[in-house]
């Protein structure tokens, strides 16, 4: 009991947050598998997670190695409410952490995946909320496989108001030097205010600060791209 203590400890200083949960099952030298776990920041429910299971090495664990030491992350039923307000440091610590760490970094192999999520997040009057999302992400070669789908609704009032419905299908490649590839976005059974649609289906990728995006399988005569130039700001 002491080790799964520390082990939570461990985990706490990592993400300077506080934990709950009701119950941990081990295999501890494998494996822990959280129920009800809650990160609280400044006693704000910030994350809550039915059940998790962090696979890990043990060894690079209590070393205090906590990102190496992972090896997969399994999370079922479970929200994360953000409110970009009260919220916004978590952004600005994830920020300063990726631009402070040494350029030879090389992240680990992992996998996480997750079932049946809920994802909130707020931006003043703006909205995202993403509900029934399953994800899985596999790094393994310098570069993160990605898939997800779910069901995602849009509030934002202004400049003109806009309430958006859809489903949502996301696969592609991250690269560990932040190039996007292989990247297709679909949105499906689309419900707005304004318009609806069966789907809309866009390819993305990003290189050396320059964002594109095209319409693809798609039979209407009207083709769409759009190149952005983005600044990067880490």
């Amino acid at each position: 009991m002491e080790l799964k203590k520390n082990t939570v400890s461990i985990i706490e200083n990592q993400i300077n947050r506080k934990i709950s949960y009701s119950s941990i099952s081990p295999s501890l030298f494998m494996y822990l598998e959280f129920r009800d776990f809650t990160v609280l920041d400044s006693e704000k429910e910030l994350l809550n997670i039915n059940r998790i299971r962090v696979y890990y090495n043990f060894k690079k664990l209590i070393s205090g190695d906590l990102v190496h030491s992972l090896k997969e992350i399994r999370i079922v039923k479970s929200s994360l409410n953000f409110d970009n307000s009260i919220d916004k440091n978590i952004w600005d610590q994830l920020a300063s952490f990726i631009k402070n760490l040494p350029k030879s970094s090389i992240l680990p192999d992992f996998k996480i995946s997750g079932k049946n999520l809920k994802i909130s997040i707020k931006n003043g009057d703006n909205s995202i909320k993403v509900s029934r999302l399953f994800f899985l992400l596999n790094h393994r070669d310098n570069k993160t496989v990605y898939s997800l789908k779910g069901n995602i609704q849009v509030h934002s009032p202004k400049p003109k108001p806009l309430n958006l419905q859809a489903k949502i299908l996301l696969t592609g490649t991250l690269k560990d030097n932040l190039e996007i590839t292989n990247t297709v976005l679909v949105l499906k059974a689309i419900d707005t205010e304004y318009f609806t649609k069966d789907k809309l289906a866009v390819n993305i990728s990003y290189k050396s600060g320059s964002l594109q995006l095209i319409k693809i399988e798609d039979d209407q005569p009207l083709d769409l791209k759009l190149n952005y130039l983005v600044k990067d700001k880490i």
